[in-house]
C-alpha cells in the first residue's frame, strides 16, 4: 500500500475508534460463552450466589469480576448526560457491578450431529453442515435489551420507516420478544485481524459492528461534516440482513445518540429455476449475455415487470422469452404494426396526439366523431405516466 493509502486507512481506522468508543458507552465487558449444542449454564441477573455459581461453571474464580466500562463520563442513552457530573458514586457503581452472559451462537434446534471421520459423532449446523464446536470467552456487550421500547417507538412513529410494510410488520413483530444483548467484539487471539477495540487491545471488534459504523465514517464522523449528510434518506437493504440494519444499526445509532435513517428499503431476491444464485452450483446469470441475447430495453423491461421488492422473483431463459413474445412483440409490436401500417399511414411515422385534427367541440362535424371522451382521458393518462413513473422512483413504490 502507498503511502497515501496507508494515511486514508490510519484515518479511517481512527474514525472508527471514535465511533466506537461512542457506541461502547452503551456496552458491558462480560463473559459469554458459546455453546452450539447446548447450554452450559443459564443467565443470571441479580443473584450473588447466582453469579459464583455462573463463575464456577464456566470455571473462573469466584472473586473474578467482570465489570461494565469503567468509564465514568459515559453517556445515558437519550439524555445527552454524563453519568460523573450528576453522581460519582452512582457512576462507579454503575460501571463495576459484574454481570455474567451465557449465550448461544447456534440454537439447539440449528444443530445436528454426524458421523466424523473416524465414526464418532460430531456436532454439525444444519444450515451450513459445517462442524461446530462449543466455547467461552470474554467479551464486549452491547445492551441491546435496553433499546427495544425506542426502536417499537421509531416504527409506530413512523409507517414507512421500513418498506414495503411486510419487512415493517415483521421487525416489530421481532421486537414483540425480548432482546438479547449482543456481542460486539471477539478475543484478539481468536481473531487477529481487526480493529482492536479502543483501550482495550486484547479484543477485536465483531466484524458486523465495523462494517455497520462504515456508513458512518465514509461521510466523515466524528466530525462535524458528517450532520451534512446524516440521516440518510434511504437506505437499501437485501432481506437477508433486516435484521442487522433495522434492529442492531438503528439500535447502535441510538446509543451513540443519532437518529437511525429515515427509511429502510428492504428488496428480496432473484432466484434461477427457484434456487438460489449459487458459485458452487454454477446457476449464476451472466447480465452481459443477457443483454446480447434480449437487448437492453428488452431485459429491463423483463426485470421491471417480474421483479416485486416483496417476495423473490424467479429467472430462467424460457420466461425471459416468453414475456417479451407475448406483451412486447405480439401485444405492444402488434398495435404499432397497425398504427403504421401503409394503408392509414403511408409515411409510416407515429406522430404525437394531435388536438387540431380531434377537436373537443360538442357537434363537430367530420373528424371529430372520431375521437371520444375515453379517447382524451387515455391520452392524458398517457402524459401523466413519465411523472408517475419519477414519482414512484423517488419513493420507492
Amino acid at each position: 500500500m502507498n503511502r497515501h493509502g496507508t494515511v486514508m486507512l490510519h484515518n479511517q481506522m481512527l474514525d472508527f475508534q471514535e465511533s466506537f468508543l461512542s457506541l461502547r458507552n452503551n456496552a458491558t465487558r462480560s463473559t459469554i460463552t458459546f455453546t452450539f449444542w447446548e447450554m452450559v449454564v443459564k443467565r443470571t441477573e441479580n443473584s450473588q450466589t447466582n453469579h459464583s455459581s455462573v463463575l464456577r461453571a464456566l470455571g473462573r474464580p469466584a472473586a473474578s469480576r467482570a465489570p461494565l466500562l469503567r468509564d465514568p463520563g459515559a453517556r445515558r442513552f437519550g439524555s445527552g448526560a454524563r453519568t460523573a457530573g450528576e453522581d460519582a458514586a452512582g457512576a462507579r457503581a454503575f460501571f463495576t457491578t459484574p454481570i455474567f452472559y451465557v449465550n448461544c451462537f447456534l440454537p439447539d434446534a440449528k444443530v445436528t450431529r454426524q458421523p466424523g471421520p473416524a465414526g464418532e459423532s460430531c456436532p454439525v449446523s444444519l444450515e451450513s453442515g459445517h462442524p461446530v464446536s462449543w466455547t467461552k470467552e470474554e467479551n464486549y456487550i452491547f445492551r441491546l435489551s435496553q433499546f427495544r421500547e425506542p426502536l417499537r417507538q421509531w416504527l409506530r412513529g413512523d409507517p414507512r420507516a421500513i418498506v414495503p410494510e411486510p419487512f415493517h410488520r415483521a421487525v416489530l413483530q421481532w421486537l414483540e420478544e425480548e432482546l438479547p444483548d449482543l456481542s460486539v467484539s471477539r478475543r484478539s487471539s481468536h481473531l487477529p485481524w481487526g480493529i482492536p477495540v479502543p483501550g482495550d487491545d486484547s479484543q477485536t471488534v465483531y466484524v458486523w459492528v465495523d462494517a455497520l459504523i462504515n456508513y458512518l465514517t465514509v461521510i466523515g464522523y466524528p466530525n462535524v461534516e458528517f450532520r451534512s449528510w446524516w440521516p440518510a434518506a434511504s437506505h437499501i437493504i437485501g432481506k437477508d440482513i433486516l435484521k442487522f440494519h433495522a434492529i442492531y444499526w438503528p439500535a447502535l445509532l441510538l446509543g451513540a445518540g443519532l437518529s437511525p435513517p429515515r427509511r429502510i428499503y428492504v428488496h428480496s431476491h432473484w432466484t434461477v429455476c427457484g434456487q438460489k444464485m449459487s458459485k458452487s452450483l454454477g446457476n449464476v446469470v451472466d447480465p452481459m449475455a443477457c443483454l446480447d441475447r434480449y437487448t437492453v430495453d428488452g431485459f429491463r423491461y423483463f426485470l421491471l415487470r417480474q421483479g416485486v421488492p416483496t417476495w423473490d422473483c424467479d429467472y430462467y431463459d424460457e420466461k425471459v422469452v416468453k414475456l417479451l413474445d407475448s406483451e412486447l412483440a405480439d401485444a405492444l409490436g402488434g398495435l404499432l404494426n397497425r398504427c403504421t401500417a401503409s394503408r392509414i399511414n403511408p409515411a409510416g411515422t407515429y406522430p404525437a396526439f394531435c388536438t387540431a385534427c380531434f377537436p373537443r367541440e360538442p357537434g363537430s362535424q367530420g373528424p371529430a366523431v372520431r375521437a371520444q371522451p375515453e379517447d382524451y382521458a387515455l391520452v392524458s393518462a398517457v402524459a401523466a405516466l413519465p411523472k408517475q413513473v419519477a414519482d414512484y422512483y423517488d419513493n420507492f413504490q
